[in-house]
């Protein structure tokens, strides 16, 4: 991989407390999804951005109040973050000197009263026509984004993840259904597939024993956008934005909101408007 040791060798002959955060995001990837380790990624920028900015050194002995303020007024004012993304990026810091503390890094607890906050983002879906117009998009002389848009159909017909679609193994489809394996309770659950389903896993042949080639979130995630708008997924949609004590009213286009997440949305409202049972539709989702 690209990436492989960068931030290691970046901060490598640095400070105890950014080599210490290099190998941290290192070992991360062997455990966390790859939309955690890009938080983790953007954080280790964003930090070395404000030290240089702000004249801070930043140790384990200082990470108290004054760098909070400090730290979090720059991500505002100067990157622009909105309070949702700040709040990420301070749980991500908040998960790493936790395990610092475990190896004595750390001498002060003033981290642990760093707010975290969020606001809970639009669930956004899409309606039976605008995933009609998706599906029917002309992707053949494009097949990573037809890729993209396989995956994302696949999840809309499904109720699967991203997460899940992608580690989805050939041994798991049975009987025109799917085994899933809930990986916090373990319990198992068969989900029927529907045609499309069934044509769209039909498309892709297995590799290395998965259903689908790989593609990583934050990927599809910008790419689903593009696919939004080739297929006129325009709407607008009001969208509130938090940035320090101002809450921002917007208008944008629907495209511009849809993630992978967004599957998951539009397979409970077109299952629920077909006459699913509620109960059954929790046991699905609830993987």
């Amino acid at each position: 991989e690209i990436r492989e040791g960068f931030y290691k060798d970046l901060f490598k002959g640095g400070s105890e407390f950014f080599e210490e955060l290099a190998d941290y995001i290192e070992e991360s990837k062997k455990t966390k999804k790859e939309s955690t380790v890009f938080v983790y990624e953007t954080l280790i920028k964003d930090l070395k951005l404000f030290e240089d900015a702000a004249d801070y050194h930043i140790s384990f002995n200082n990470l108290n109040t004054e760098f909070y303020v400090q730290f979090t007024g720059f991500l505002e004012k100067t990157l622009n973050n909105t309070n949702n993304t700040i709040s990420k990026k301070i749980k991500t810091l908040k998960a790493f000197l936790h395990y610092a503390s475990g190896k004595k890094l750390v001498q002060t607890t003033e981290f642990e009263n760093f707010d975290t906050k969020t606001v809970e983002s639009v669930k956004l879906s899409l309606t039976e026509e605008e995933v009609q117009r998706l599906y029917t998009l002309n992707l053949s002389l494009n097949k990573e984004l037809a890729l993209i848009r396989d995956i994302f159909m696949f999840g809309c017909v499904t109720g699967l993840k991203h997460s899940d679609i992608i580690k989805l193994k050939v041994d798991d489809v049975a009987d025109d259904k799917l085994l899933i394996i809930n990986q916090y309770t373990y319990i198992k659950t068969r989900i029927p597939m529907n045609n499309y389903a069934r044509f769209i896993l039909k498309k892709y042949g297995a590799e290395k024993g998965y259903c689908f080639p790989m593609v990583q979130n934050v990927y599809a995630n910008k790419h689903l956008k593009t696919l939004g708008k080739m297929a006129g997924i325009n709407t607008p949609i009001n969208v509130s934005i938090h940035k320090g004590t101002q809450i921002i009213e917007k208008s944008k286009p629907k495209y511009e909101l849809i993630t992978t997440d967004t599957a998951r949305y539009t397979y409970a409202g077109l299952s629920l408007r077909a006459g699913m049972r509620p109960e059954l539709l929790i046991l699905v989702l609830g993987q």
